[in-house]
């Protein structure tokens, strides 16, 4: 006879990374959208242990644990619209030989920033 198991707790997984001394985050809905193209939540590091209604285990949906992060480094560039007048539109190159491809375009007209470092999150 084997010996059944319970099924694990909605957010056991939040707890146990947790424990584990991982950062874990909730999903706060935002109040502030000035506009439709933001996100209409925000992921925010917090402590479980201080949520008796909106806990993991209440509600396992509003929280991950903190996805890694890297670094990446990107280049704007102002570009001309092909056969568009006036209208432009902007490039970004994410290494020296994307930056060399845009600059050796025909449409392309100057960078607007320098290397800029930004933290993604690592798929």
């Amino acid at each position: 006879m084997s010996e059944e198991h319970p099924a694990p707790r909605p957010g056991a997984h939040i707890w146990k990374a947790w424990a584990d001394g991982k950062t874990v985050q909730i999903k706060i809905y935002r109040h502030d959208q000035l506009s439709l193209d933001e996100p209409e939540f925000r992921w925010m590091d917090d402590d479980p242990r201080y949520w008796d209604t909106l806990g993991p285990d209440d509600e396992p949906e509003y929280w991950r644990v903190k996805p890694s992060v890297k670094n990446l480094s990107v280049r704007f560039a102002v570009c001309k619209m092909p056969l568009q007048g006036d209208n432009i539109r902007f490039d970004i190159a994410k290494s020296e030989a994307e930056a060399k491809y845009i600059e050796e375009k025909n449409i392309f007209i100057k960078w607007i920033t320098d290397w800029i470092d930004v933290e993604v999150e690592d798929d």
